[in-house]
């Protein structure tokens, strides 16, 4: 938590992972979207991608979509692979 607090974006994916994991800390979407837009709007594509499956599992596409291409355009393959899966279902 210091370290994310202190603005390491690695750190902040990480806590929002716990976050939406519920592991030492409460199960909260909004606080692990709140930790990994931190890291994400710092370039950290894996936050980028992990936000974007935040906004697919509230089906918010659009979002979804706007996060993974950012992951995607930093070779991410998880983001690729999820844009993808989004164009064949027509989203």
């Amino acid at each position: 938590r210091i370290q994310a607090e202190a603005g390491d974006a690695e750190a902040q994916n990480e806590l929002g992972h716990l976050y939406w994991q519920g592991k030492d800390v409460p199960k909260d979407d909004k606080m692990a979207a709140l930790w990994y837009h931190k890291a994400a709007t710092q370039g950290y594509a894996a936050a980028q991608y992990n936000l974007g499956v935040l906004y697919a599992n509230a089906k918010q596409y659009t979002h979804a979509r706007h996060w993974w291409n950012k992951a995607q355009a930093q070779d991410n393959q998880d983001a690729k692979d999820a844009l993808a899966k989004l164009d064949e279902m027509g989203l």
